[in-house]
Protein backbone atom coordinates (compact mmCIF):
# COMPACT_ATOMS: atom_id res chain seq x y z
CA UNK A 1 0.00 0.00 0.00
CA UNK A 2 1.09 3.20 -0.95
CA UNK A 3 0.12 6.42 1.13
CA UNK A 4 -0.17 10.09 0.16
CA UNK A 5 -0.56 12.97 2.70
CA UNK A 6 -2.81 15.78 2.00
CA UNK A 7 -2.45 18.45 4.52
CA UNK A 8 -5.13 21.41 4.33
CA UNK A 9 -5.34 24.61 5.57
CA UNK A 10 -4.56 28.14 4.01
CA UNK A 11 -2.33 29.29 7.05
CA UNK A 12 0.41 26.36 6.09
CA UNK A 13 0.60 27.80 2.50
CA UNK A 14 1.12 31.13 4.25
CA UNK A 15 3.81 30.24 6.68
CA UNK A 16 1.71 30.96 9.45
CA UNK A 17 2.35 27.43 11.14
CA UNK A 18 4.91 24.76 10.42
CA UNK A 19 3.61 21.42 8.87
CA UNK A 20 4.37 19.60 12.00
CA UNK A 21 0.96 17.04 10.77
CA UNK A 22 2.99 15.91 7.85
CA UNK A 23 6.31 14.86 10.08
CA UNK A 24 4.39 12.89 12.55
CA UNK A 25 2.13 11.19 10.26
CA UNK A 26 5.03 10.24 7.82
CA UNK A 27 6.48 8.34 10.82
CA UNK A 28 3.93 6.70 11.98
CA UNK A 29 3.17 4.91 8.01
CA UNK A 30 6.86 3.83 8.06
CA UNK A 31 6.75 2.08 11.36
CA UNK A 32 3.63 0.63 10.44
CA UNK A 33 5.56 -0.35 7.47
CA UNK A 34 2.92 1.71 4.91
CA UNK A 35 5.52 3.52 2.07
CA UNK A 36 4.73 7.45 1.81
CA UNK A 37 6.11 8.61 -1.30
CA UNK A 38 4.21 12.26 -1.75
CA UNK A 39 2.68 14.62 0.57
CA UNK A 40 0.81 17.97 -0.48
CA UNK A 41 -0.05 20.85 1.11
CA UNK A 42 -3.58 23.06 -0.62
CA UNK A 43 -5.26 25.67 0.93
CA UNK A 44 -9.43 25.90 2.37
CA UNK A 45 -10.67 25.89 -1.09
CA UNK A 46 -12.95 23.15 -2.57
CA UNK A 47 -11.82 23.08 -6.11
CA UNK A 48 -8.29 22.92 -5.05
CA UNK A 49 -8.43 20.22 -3.00
CA UNK A 50 -10.49 18.51 -5.44
CA UNK A 51 -7.76 18.41 -7.87
CA UNK A 52 -5.11 17.48 -5.29
CA UNK A 53 -7.59 14.35 -4.45
CA UNK A 54 -7.46 13.33 -8.38
CA UNK A 55 -3.48 13.98 -8.28
CA UNK A 56 -3.23 11.31 -5.42
CA UNK A 57 -5.60 9.02 -6.72
CA UNK A 58 -2.85 8.83 -9.95
CA UNK A 59 -0.18 7.33 -7.79
CA UNK A 60 -1.34 6.10 -4.13
CA UNK A 61 -3.56 3.59 -2.52
CA UNK A 62 -4.28 5.76 0.50
CA UNK A 63 -5.34 9.14 0.84
CA UNK A 64 -4.69 10.85 4.22
CA UNK A 65 -6.15 14.23 4.30
CA UNK A 66 -5.34 16.18 7.82
CA UNK A 67 -7.31 19.59 8.55
CA UNK A 68 -9.83 21.59 7.67
CA UNK A 69 -12.43 19.12 10.19
CA UNK A 70 -13.73 22.02 12.27
CA UNK A 71 -16.86 24.01 12.85
CA UNK A 72 -16.16 27.03 10.38
CA UNK A 73 -16.91 27.99 6.95
CA UNK A 74 -13.74 27.46 5.80
CA UNK A 75 -13.74 23.86 7.02
CA UNK A 76 -14.13 22.33 4.08
CA UNK A 77 -12.06 18.72 4.18
CA UNK A 78 -14.70 16.29 4.95
CA UNK A 79 -18.01 17.85 3.06
CA UNK A 80 -15.49 18.23 0.06
CA UNK A 81 -14.34 14.66 0.09
CA UNK A 82 -17.92 12.95 0.42
CA UNK A 83 -19.33 15.17 -2.35
CA UNK A 84 -16.29 13.93 -4.44
CA UNK A 85 -17.06 10.21 -3.68
CA UNK A 86 -20.48 11.01 -3.73
CA UNK A 87 -20.96 9.38 -0.33
CA UNK A 88 -23.12 10.57 2.73
CA UNK A 89 -22.00 12.02 5.57
CA UNK A 90 -23.46 10.99 8.89
CA UNK A 91 -24.16 12.31 12.99
CA UNK A 92 -21.80 10.25 15.30
CA UNK A 93 -24.44 10.12 17.86
CA UNK A 94 -21.70 9.21 20.58
CA UNK A 95 -19.31 12.15 19.32
CA UNK A 96 -22.08 14.78 19.22
CA UNK A 97 -22.81 13.65 23.13
CA UNK A 98 -19.16 14.24 24.05
CA UNK A 99 -19.48 18.00 22.11
CA UNK A 100 -22.69 18.74 24.13
CA UNK A 101 -21.42 17.66 27.27
CA UNK A 102 -18.19 19.56 26.74
CA UNK A 103 -20.19 22.60 26.38
CA UNK A 104 -22.45 21.86 29.30
CA UNK A 105 -19.80 21.69 31.65
CA UNK A 106 -18.09 24.72 30.19
CA UNK A 107 -21.10 26.63 30.86
CA UNK A 108 -20.86 27.92 27.55
CA UNK A 109 -23.80 27.95 24.27
CA UNK A 110 -22.94 24.76 21.81
CA UNK A 111 -23.69 26.80 18.48
CA UNK A 112 -24.97 24.47 15.76
CA UNK A 113 -21.83 24.46 13.25
CA UNK A 114 -20.55 22.55 15.82
CA UNK A 115 -22.60 19.62 15.14
CA UNK A 116 -20.41 18.91 12.00
CA UNK A 117 -17.65 18.24 13.37
CA UNK A 118 -19.66 14.67 14.56
CA UNK A 119 -20.36 13.92 10.99
CA UNK A 120 -18.25 10.20 9.51
CA UNK A 121 -19.03 8.97 6.14
CA UNK A 122 -22.50 6.33 6.13
CA UNK A 123 -20.43 3.72 4.61
CA UNK A 124 -17.01 4.28 6.36
CA UNK A 125 -15.98 4.57 9.85
CA UNK A 126 -15.49 7.25 12.57
CA UNK A 127 -12.58 7.67 15.51
CA UNK A 128 -13.55 9.82 18.46
CA UNK A 129 -11.57 12.65 18.95
CA UNK A 130 -10.31 12.98 22.84
CA UNK A 131 -8.61 16.02 23.18
CA UNK A 132 -10.90 17.99 21.01
CA UNK A 133 -14.16 17.87 18.75
CA UNK A 134 -14.05 16.97 14.87
CA UNK A 135 -14.19 13.03 14.52
CA UNK A 136 -11.70 11.21 12.28
CA UNK A 137 -13.22 9.43 9.20
CA UNK A 138 -11.97 6.51 6.94
CA UNK A 139 -13.99 5.43 4.15
CA UNK A 140 -12.69 2.73 1.37
CA UNK A 141 -14.13 3.05 -1.92
CA UNK A 142 -12.81 0.78 -5.19
CA UNK A 143 -9.26 0.66 -5.20
CA UNK A 144 -8.84 3.76 -3.16
CA UNK A 145 -9.22 4.48 0.79
CA UNK A 146 -9.77 7.90 2.12
CA UNK A 147 -8.26 8.84 6.00
CA UNK A 148 -9.68 12.06 7.44
CA UNK A 149 -7.79 13.24 10.36
CA UNK A 150 -8.14 16.41 12.59
CA UNK A 151 -5.43 19.21 11.91
CA UNK A 152 -4.50 20.30 15.91
CA UNK A 153 -1.75 18.47 17.15
CA UNK A 154 -2.86 17.73 20.26
CA UNK A 155 -5.90 15.61 18.62
CA UNK A 156 -4.13 14.54 15.66
CA UNK A 157 -1.65 12.60 18.09
CA UNK A 158 -3.73 11.20 20.34
CA UNK A 159 -6.39 9.90 17.74
CA UNK A 160 -3.31 7.82 15.60
CA UNK A 161 -1.56 6.26 18.50
CA UNK A 162 -5.27 5.43 19.91
CA UNK A 163 -7.47 4.81 17.16
CA UNK A 164 -6.25 5.48 13.84
CA UNK A 165 -2.54 3.28 14.21
CA UNK A 166 -4.31 0.09 15.49
CA UNK A 167 -6.34 0.12 12.18
CA UNK A 168 -4.09 0.55 9.69
CA UNK A 169 -1.79 -2.02 11.43
CA UNK A 170 -5.42 -4.27 10.99
CA UNK A 171 -6.14 -2.82 7.74
CA UNK A 172 -2.72 -4.23 6.23
CA UNK A 173 -2.28 -7.86 8.34
CA UNK A 174 -2.13 -10.01 5.40
CA UNK A 175 0.17 -8.35 3.53
CA UNK A 176 2.57 -5.81 5.63
CA UNK A 177 5.87 -4.55 5.08
CA UNK A 178 8.09 -3.32 7.53
CA UNK A 179 10.46 -0.85 7.18
CA UNK A 180 13.32 -0.03 10.17
CA UNK A 181 15.74 3.15 9.95
CA UNK A 182 18.79 3.48 11.77
CA UNK A 183 20.86 6.87 11.49
CA UNK A 184 24.73 6.69 11.45
CA UNK A 185 26.38 9.69 12.35
CA UNK A 186 29.87 10.94 11.53
CA UNK A 187 32.38 13.73 12.40
CA UNK A 188 35.38 14.82 10.61
CA UNK A 189 34.22 14.35 7.63
CA UNK A 190 32.31 16.26 4.32
CA UNK A 191 29.21 14.47 2.86
CA UNK A 192 31.15 14.29 -0.81
CA UNK A 193 34.15 12.80 0.89
CA UNK A 194 31.87 10.15 2.58
CA UNK A 195 29.53 9.69 -0.42
CA UNK A 196 33.35 9.54 -2.57
CA UNK A 197 34.19 6.60 -0.02
CA UNK A 198 30.70 4.76 0.17
CA UNK A 199 30.03 5.27 -3.48
CA UNK A 200 29.31 1.40 -4.76
CA UNK A 201 26.62 1.17 -1.67
CA UNK A 202 25.17 4.03 -3.10
CA UNK A 203 24.86 3.41 -6.30
CA UNK A 204 24.23 -0.11 -6.53
CA UNK A 205 21.58 -0.29 -2.95
CA UNK A 206 18.16 -1.89 -3.01
CA UNK A 207 17.59 -2.93 0.05
CA UNK A 208 19.07 -1.54 2.44
CA UNK A 209 18.68 1.73 0.72
CA UNK A 210 21.49 4.24 2.09
CA UNK A 211 21.09 8.53 2.02
CA UNK A 212 23.52 10.82 3.06
CA UNK A 213 22.56 14.32 4.93
CA UNK A 214 25.00 17.06 5.67
CA UNK A 215 24.32 18.64 9.14
CA UNK A 216 26.26 20.90 11.48
CA UNK A 217 29.64 19.90 11.58
CA UNK A 218 28.45 16.49 10.86
CA UNK A 219 27.22 13.87 8.22
CA UNK A 220 24.50 11.52 9.00
CA UNK A 221 23.58 7.84 6.74
CA UNK A 222 20.05 6.78 7.13
CA UNK A 223 20.11 3.20 6.36
CA UNK A 224 16.65 1.79 5.36
CA UNK A 225 15.20 -1.64 5.16
CA UNK A 226 12.53 -3.10 4.28
CA UNK A 227 11.35 -7.37 5.04
CA UNK A 228 8.83 -9.22 6.05
CA UNK A 229 8.96 -9.03 9.47
CA UNK A 230 11.35 -6.65 12.22
CA UNK A 231 13.66 -9.44 12.48
CA UNK A 232 14.50 -9.45 8.89
CA UNK A 233 15.07 -5.99 8.56
CA UNK A 234 17.46 -6.04 11.75
CA UNK A 235 19.54 -8.50 9.91
CA UNK A 236 19.75 -6.39 6.96
CA UNK A 237 20.60 -3.74 8.77
CA UNK A 238 23.20 -4.96 10.97
CA UNK A 239 25.22 -6.73 7.42
CA UNK A 240 24.91 -3.63 5.56
CA UNK A 241 26.21 -1.14 9.07
CA UNK A 242 29.09 -3.01 9.18
CA UNK A 243 30.15 -3.03 5.76
CA UNK A 244 29.42 0.43 6.18
CA UNK A 245 31.71 1.08 9.13
CA UNK A 246 34.29 -1.24 7.68
CA UNK A 247 35.08 1.79 5.48
CA UNK A 248 34.30 4.96 6.95
CA UNK A 249 34.12 3.62 10.74
CA UNK A 250 37.07 5.76 11.87
CA UNK A 251 34.76 9.15 11.70
CA UNK A 252 32.04 7.36 12.80
CA UNK A 253 30.62 8.54 16.54
CA UNK A 254 27.15 7.48 17.61
CA UNK A 255 23.87 6.05 16.57
CA UNK A 256 20.19 7.24 16.72
CA UNK A 257 18.30 10.92 15.96
CA UNK A 258 18.70 11.95 19.22
CA UNK A 259 22.66 11.24 19.76
CA UNK A 260 23.96 14.55 18.19
CA UNK A 261 27.38 15.93 18.21
CA UNK A 262 26.55 18.38 21.31
CA UNK A 263 24.71 15.85 23.29
CA UNK A 264 27.48 13.49 22.45
CA UNK A 265 30.26 15.48 23.69
CA UNK A 266 28.27 16.65 26.83
CA UNK A 267 28.02 12.96 27.58
CA UNK A 268 32.26 12.39 27.67
CA UNK A 269 32.21 15.13 29.36
CA UNK A 270 29.74 14.18 32.03
CA UNK A 271 31.41 10.94 32.03
CA UNK A 272 35.44 11.79 32.28
CA UNK A 273 34.62 14.35 35.21
CA UNK A 274 32.86 11.80 37.21
CA UNK A 275 35.85 9.05 36.79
Amino acid sequence: MIAEIISVGTELLLGQIVNTDAAFIAKQLAEVGINSYYQTVVGDNPVRLVEALKIAEERSHLLILTGGLGPTQDDVTKETVADYLDEELVMDDVALNYIKRYFDLSGRVMTDNNQKQALYFENGRSFLNRNGHAVGTFIQKDAHAYLLVPGPPKELTLMFDTEVRPFLETLIADDRQYIVSKTLRFFGIGESDLVTKLNSFIVNQTNPSIAPYAGDYEVTLRVTATGDNASECENLLEQTISEVLAIVGDYYYAEGDKNSLVNTVYQMILVRKFQ
